[in-house]
This record gives structure tokens, C-alpha cells and sequence, in this order.
């Protein structure tokens, strides 16, 4: 007798309360389950996500002398 079979067994005999307590903690293992497994965000997941951010509306030459710039004062200190 396999083990699902086992715990089938001993489910039936069990009063409807345990065997929902039971359901209960295979549902959350399963939830606990996936959340250790989400996939972490790539690199590629973020392309694109500045594309119509205020910074970054302008001419790009003059976006990368601020840039430069601010860059520069960092330095400084």
C-alpha cells in the first residue's frame, strides 16, 4: 500500500474536522511551495520600465550631461 493510499485510509475513518484541517495543511504547504520557487525578476524583466519616466524625456544628449554631471559632484566628495 502506497502512502496516499495510507493517508486515504486513515482520512476516511477520520471526523470531517481533521480531514479539513488535514486539506488545510496540504494547501499551504503547496502555497509555501510556490512562493520558495517564484522566479526571482531577470535582467530582462526590467527593459523598458524607464522608457516614459520624466527623467528621461528631453534630448539625450543633454539627459546624459545632467547625468554626467550629477556623476561628477558624486566624485567630488
Amino acid at each position: 500500500m502506497g502512502l496516499a493510499e495510507k493517508i486515504y485510509e486513515k482520512l476516511k475513518e477520520a471526523p470531517d474536522a481533521v480531514a479539513q484541517e488535514v486539506l488545510d495543511f496540504i494547501d499551504d504547504l503547496e502555497t509555501q511551495k510556490k512562493l520558495k520557487h517564484k522566479p526571482k525578476n531577470t535582467f530582462d524583466s526590467y527593459i523598458g520600465c524607464l522608457k516614459d519616466s520624466e527623467a528621461f524625456k528631453g534630448d539625450p544628449l543633454e539627459i546624459q550631461r545632467k547625468l554626467r554631471a550629477e556623476w561628477d559632484r558624486e566624485w567630488d566628495k
